[in-house]
Formats: C-alpha cells, sequence, structure tokens
C-alpha cells in the first residue's frame, strides 16, 4: 500500500480512555493493556524524549501538532484500555494516535480536521517512534464509517466510500 490503492474499512474494536483535567501541563499516562509499565508522565513544556515505551505514540502525536505551531497547555490524566490486541496488525497504534490526536485537539479548541489528525498520526509513527508506516491504518480509523470501506489512493489521499455490510 505504499502510495497505491487499499481498501480498508473500520472494524468493532478500539482503544478507549477515560481522563480528567489536570491544573497543570503535565500528561499522565495508565493503560490497562500494559500494566508492567506504570503511569507514565511527561509536561507539555518539555522537549519530548522517546522512552521506547507505547507512550511515545501519544508523545509523538504532542511533537506533531506542536511542529504545526500549535501550544498544548491543558495537562490531563488518562486511564486507557483497548481490546485490539497489540501486534496483531490491526493498528493498535494508530488508534492510540488518533484518540489521543482527538483528546489535544478537543483540550484545547484547536482547529485541526481529522484528516490533520489522520496525518499527524503517521507523521508521530514515522518521525517520533521511528516505524515507517504507511497512512492507511491511521485513514481507516481517522475517516471511517459505519457499513463503508474507503477507497484510498495512499499517493495522493483522495478518497471514496464504498458501501460494505458485511454482518457477522
Amino acid at each position: 500500500y505504499n502510495g497505491g490503492l487499499v481498501l480498508p474499512c473500520a472494524i468493532p474494536l478500539g482503544t478507549y480512555a477515560v481522563i480528567s483535567l489536570r491544573n497543570d501541563s503535565i500528561v499522565s499516562l495508565y493503560s490497562e493493556n500494559f500494566p508492567n509499565v506504570g503511569t507514565v508522565s511527561f509536561s507539555l513544556k518539555d522537549e519530548l524524549e522517546k522512552d521506547d515505551l507505547w507512550t511515545d505514540y501519544v508523545k509523538g502525536v504532542v511533537s506533531e501538532i506542536k511542529k504545526l505551531g500549535y501550544e498544548i497547555s491543558q495537562g490531563f490524566n488518562a486511564y486507557i484500555v483497548g481490546n485490539l490486541p497489540n501486534g496483531a496488525s490491526l493498528s493498535s497504534s494508530a488508534s492510540l494516535e488518533l484518540l489521543f490526536g482527538e483528546i489535544i485537539r478537543d483540550l484545547n479548541d484547536l482547529p485541526l480536521t481529522d484528516l490533520d489528525l489522520v496525518k499527524i498520526g503517521q507523521n508521530a509513527e514515522n518521525k517520533f517512534v521511528g516505524l515507517h508506516c504507511g497512512i492507511m491504518d491511521q485513514f481507516a480509523i481517522g475517516m471511517s464509517k459505519k457499513d463503508y470501506a474507503i477507497l484510498l489512493d495512499c499517493a495522493t489521499l483522495k478518497y471514496d466510500y464504498a458501501p460494505l455490510k458485511l454482518k457477522d
């Protein structure tokens, strides 16, 4: 799918978070999927560094949004759980990127579109995390509609929706 046509669709699995706001610029993350890692915290004021943990995907999103010139100042605590199997090629990293793109956009009232968040997610994975992926996973998560597949040209990002009802 590197620069070609793909036909992804959404599946009824995902990544979910419950957040509480803080009165500072600290982001504190805990994932039920990685309990051995414990809570990881970082300041939105600091230059972010890679830790080789699942939290790098969140840090990458923060980093990419900041590179676009947006201020991210609202700290929060997040409890994350997902039912996408990690490492099963079902886009668990892209799901995390898009989830936190939406959280950060909403908390900071940023004028970012869903397509902007898709691109931010891919850049986070490519530039911050260091995994060279295409854009299909982020696009499928950020742009899918129920009962439709997306005919996506990964080279141009032109897309069209195609009805797809898979039932069971």
